[in-house]
């Protein structure tokens, strides 16, 4: 947690993992591996001009 600016305390850490579980469920980031958080892949739309 030192990583983002917060203690490495029990509660901290696991406050902060609840929170960003619920923002995986929302597709905001992924979460590769178990405790592994990255950006969502979002998909990339079609240039308009494109066939």
């Amino acid at each position: 947690m030192p990583r983002i600016g917060l203690p490495a305390e029990t509660g901290k850490i696991e406050g902060t993992r609840s929170k960003v579980k619920r923002l995986v469920e929302r597709g905001w980031p992924d979460e590769e591996a178990p405790g592994l958080f990255t950006p969502a892949r979002r998909p990339t739309a079609a240039p308009p001009n494109s066939c």
